[in-house]
Formats: structure tokens, sequence, C-alpha cells
């Protein structure tokens, strides 16, 4: 498979046979109804993709903790075939763990078999039952590609840590609609509706994207889980995307906690349990005190790995982040040699390279702004991550790269 670098120049593209397939959003040809909006997201790079919220939405109800089911017609239970599962555009705190997404490919009906459900519901009014892991914990509602709401809704209404309760949604009329709910911080338990009623799992599934890399993939306790890089990509793109990401990790950095380095047989053995189309591998800033020779001979490890054991993923790889103009210059050193890596692996259908692109400017942060650039609205005071409107940002600045038909 031919590489295509991208650097500063804006002609570069995919191949088209590589382009036409990363535009089929679902893998059943013809089925557009989340296409990637690829205009919207290019004309507003600094806003990043706003989903569309529901001018007139369904009233959502929440009921008691551990309450009966509101409707005496059909339930489902939570190991139902009649949603359609994904590993999910949020993340939490099973996916980061060496063994969730084994268990959620080998046994998606356990405790930790957390995403987002999809189905076609044809009917007036369902419930879903929700078990809330934190007091934040709830739900996210979609209905036809549209929001419910902005924000989540929190389900939580115990006094203990965990919440069970029945949410109903509502609609003016009887209709067949498009669901997805997504559970941050929280599972799905199970459907609820009248006899008149019917779920449906959706037909083909979409592009699957193990967003793989450091805390820029897994997100930061700054940032709600769907305001993550990895969970913004999944929103731009389209596509389901999973976190695997590991804090202060990079090829060679170990990480924070038990973070373990790119390179780690745990984390590849948690990617090839996903079996993704695609994998973005983010980074890293983390490599800075390594030497660039060692950096680049685990880059090309670890992609030789990836090609022996997921022979058809196709691998898009982003060079070490910036968060301001002036980079050390070890990072660029590293930087080159993992674009160098990335070239020589048959497997990469691109480099993208955030340094040269300018995607962060200026020398300032949100606490201490400097004027001189756009870190001072989106670099956190830690001079390493991002706030909300910087990952929104930056994950637009990967989409459009990744997308690109200029």
């Amino acid at each position: 498979m031919a590489f295509l670098p991208v650097g500063v120049d804006e002609n570069n593209k995919f191949p088209p046979a590589v382009q036409a397939d990363l535009n089929a959003t679902y893998v059943r040809p013809g089925d557009s109804t989340f296409a990637p909006p690829v205009a919207s997201i290019q004309a507003t790079p600094e806003l990043g993709y706003v989903a569309p919220v529901m001018p007139s939405p369904p009233t959502l109800t929440v009921g008691a903790h551990a309450g009966a089911a509101p409707y005496t017609g059909i339930t489902l239970a939570a190991d139902t075939t009649q949603v359609t599962r994904k590993a999910g555009r949020y993340g939490t705190q099973f996916i980061d763990s060496k063994n969730w997404l084994q268990n959620y490919i080998n046994n998606p009906s356990t405790s930790r078999s957390q995403g987002d459900i999809e189905f076609t519901f044809s009917g007036l009014k369902f419930a879903v039952h929700v078990n809330a892991l934190l007091t934040t914990g709830g739900i996210r509602l979609w209905v036809d590609g549209q929001l419910y709401a902005a924000a989540p809704l929190v389900t939580h209404t115990s006094g203990a840590s965990r919440s069970q309760n029945w949410v109903t949604v509502e609609f003016s009329a009887s209709s067949v609609r498009r669901i997805r709910i997504e559970f941050p911080s929280s599972l799905f338990g199970g459907l609820n509706y009248e006899s008149t009623a019917a779920a449906t799992p959706i037909v083909g599934r979409p592009r699957r994207v193990a967003v793989f890399g450091d805390s820029w993939a897994a997100g930061t306790s700054d940032l709600a889980v769907h305001d993550a890089i990895y969970s913004r990509l999944g929103y731009e793109l389209g596509w389901e995307t999973a976190r695997l990401g590991h804090g202060g990790s990079g090829y060679i950095q170990t990480g924070s906690g038990s973070g373990l380095p790119y390179t780690a047989a745990e984390r590849l053995s948690e990617l090839v349990a996903y079996q993704p189309d695609y994998v973005v591998i983010i980074g890293s800033l983390n490599d800075d005190a390594q030497s660039a020779s060692a950096v680049g001979a685990a880059a090309e490890a670890l992609y030789a790995s990836i090609a022996a054991q997921l022979p058809t993923a196709r691998l898009i790889v982003v060079g070490p982040q910036a968060t301001k103009s002036t980079v050390p210059a070890s990072r660029l050193a590293n930087r080159d040699a993992i674009k160098a890596a990335a070239q020589n692996a048959g497997n990469v259908v691109r480099f993208i390279d955030p340094i040269a692109l300018e995607w962060i400017t200026g020398s300032g942060t949100v606490a201490a702004p400097a004027g001189d650039g756009n870190a001072d609205q989106y670099v956190l005071a830690d001079g390493l991550h991002l706030n909300t409107a910087g990952a929104s940002y930056w994950a637009n600045r990967l989409a459009i790269e990744i997308l690109r038909v200029g």
C-alpha cells in the first residue's frame, strides 16, 4: 500500500481507493445516515463538528432507583440481540483496563459491555434501563442523527454509588426512527416497550477505529468523555472509535501509574481484540527524553507487529504533539524518526504532522495567555494538554487531514 506523507502541502490526499473506503462510513454500501459532514468540518476548523440538536425532542423521564419496567409489553434483557452493540464513542473506566476489549468482543452481555447501542425503533415510546456507575452517569440519546440535548442526561438518583433506573423516551407521534444511545459512566441494562412497538438491530456497522497513544488518545480528567479527542473524532467522522490510550506513555516512555509503552504486548493484545479497520496512533511528546533512534526503532516494531496480527488494518500515524510554536529539538528528532518509520511501513497510509501544520501556535496557556497564538485558548495550565475547546479543535483538524479531498 502506497504511503503518502502529509505536511504543509494541502493538495496531499489518499489514493482514490483508500479515500473511498474512508468515506464509506458504514460497511453496508449506500448507508449515509451518519455520513461524515466533510464540508462543515472543513469550513470551521476552529470550532469542530457541532452535533445537531433536535428542535422538537422527545420527553425523557427518569424513573425511581430499582423501579419496575414502565410498560407491560416487551422487556429485553441487557444481552438482547435486538440492538446493535458498539465499543462506542464514549470511554469508561473499563476501556483502559487490560481485559476490557477482550471481554467486550467475547462476551458483550457482561457488565463490561460498555459502549453505544443502536437500533431501529417503530412506535411511540420506549424505556431504556440504565445502570449508572457514578453520580454523573447517564445517557446521551441520538434520534435520526440528532441529539436529544447537547449535554448528557444524568440518570443517577440513588444515594448509593450505583443507580439503576428506567428512563422513558416518549415521542409526539408514532414513527420509525433510528436510535443511538451512549452510556457515559453507565451501563446498558435492557429495553422495554409496548407490544405494538418493535426494536430491530441496525444492518451493517460503522468503520471501527482504534485511537491509540498517550493521554491525548485516552482523554484526561479535564475533559468530559464526549469532549475528548477520540470521541470527538468519532463524531466528526461518523466512525466507531475506541479509546486505547495510556496517560504519560509513548513509543518508549512507560507512562504514569500502570501505563505501558506503545509497544507493550498487553496493549497490542487489546488492540488486536478490537479488530479495527483503522488505527490512529497519536504522539508522543512524552518521548522527549528518549533518543530518536530508539523511538524510531520502537515505531518500526509497533507498525510491524500490527501488520502481522492485523493484516487488513490501515494505520494513520500522527506525529508528536506541539502545545506551543517552539518545540524541543528532541521532539523534532523523534518526529522525523517516526515519520521515517511510517514511510517504511506498508500498512501506514498516512503520516500527519501537527507540528509542521502548526495546529497549536504561540507560547501561552489559558492560565497565562501570551497574546501570540491559539495556545491562549486551547492549552491547559500544565502546558501539556488541551482544554475542551482545544480537544474539539485538534480533533477537527485531524478529521480534516484524514478526510482530505482537496
